[in-house]
C-alpha cells in the first residue's frame, strides 16, 4: 500500500478546518442529513457502509473512511466520487482487498490517504480510532472541524448501561459497542463540539476502559 497516489493533508485542512462536519458513522439513513437544504454543499464524512445510504440519495460525501469491506467497485471508482477523499485503512484482515483494488486506484488517481491502526510511518497515518465509525470522528477532529454532528452509531439501541452487560453480546456486537463507547467518550470530552442528535442516553462513564 506504500506505492499509491497521495494528496497533501493541507488540501483537506482547507476544506474542513473551522467548519461543521456531519459524520455518518453507520449504515442507517436519517432524514436530517438526507433532507438538509443543500446536502452536496455540506461537509460529510461517511464511514464505510454508510456510503450506500448517501449513494441512494445522490449525496456526495467529502470523505469516505473505509477498510474496504463495506464498499465495492461501483462506489470506489464511480465518477461522482472523484472529488471525495478516500481514507483507506490497512489492517491484518484486509490485505487481499487492498491488493485487489490498489492497481485500479493508482490507474484512476483516486484521492487516497492511507491509514493504519498501529504506529504510523509515511505515507500511512493514524488519526485514531478502532472501528470505521469512530475513526471517522477522529478524522474530522484531526482536520480541526469546529462542530461535529454524528449519526448512525447505534445510538437508537446502544446506551452506556450495555457496557455493564457485556456477557450478553456476541463478538460483532462487542466491536460495535466499543466503537459506540469511543464516540461517547469523545462526545463527553468535547461536549461543546460534538453532538449526537438521536442519542437516547446522554450518560458518560466515570472511567472508560482505556483510562484505567
Amino acid at each position: 500500500m506504500l506505492d499509491y497516489p497521495r494528496i497533501s493533508l493541507e488540501e483537506i485542512y482547507s476544506s474542513v478546518e473551522g467548519k461543521k462536519v456531519i459524520v455518518i458513522a453507520g449504515s442507517k439513513c436519517y432524514e436530517d442529513y438526507i433532507n438538509c437544504k443543500n446536502p452536496n454543499e455540506a461537509i460529510i464524512f461517511v464511514a464505510d457502509k454508510g456510503i450506500k445510504c448517501l449513494s441512494r440519495n445522490d449525496i456526495k460525501p467529502t470523505a469516505i473512511i473505509t477498510d474496504l469491506d463495506g464498499i465495492n467497485d461501483n462506489i470506489l471508482f464511480h465518477p461522482k466520487y472523484k472529488n471525495s477523499y478516500f481514507f483507506i485503512h490497512a489492517h491484518g484482515d484486509n490485505q487481499e482487498l487492498i491488493k485487489k483494488y490498489l492497481p485500479s486506484i493508482m490507474k484512476q488517481k483516486i484521492k487516497i490517504i492511507g491509514t493504519t491502526q498501529t504506529k504510523p510511518f509515511y505515507p500511512l497515518f493514524n488519526f485514531g480510532g478502532f472501528t470505521d465509525g469512530d475513526r471517522t470522528v477522529f478524522t474530522a477532529l484531526f482536520f480541526k472541524a469546529k462542530e461535529i454532528e454524528i449519526y448512525g452509531i447505534g445510538e437508537e439501541y446502544f446506551n452506556i448501561d450495555v457496557f455493564y452487560n457485556l456477557n450478553k453480546l456476541d463478538i460483532k456486537a462487542k466491536k460495535f459497542l466499543a466503537g459506540y463507547l469511543i464516540i461517547n467518550w469523545l462526545k463527553c470530552k468535547w461536549k461543546y463540539r460534538i453532538s449526537i442528535p438521536y442519542e437516547n442516553d446522554e450518560k458518560c462513564l466515570e472511567i472508560y476502559p482505556w483510562e484505567e
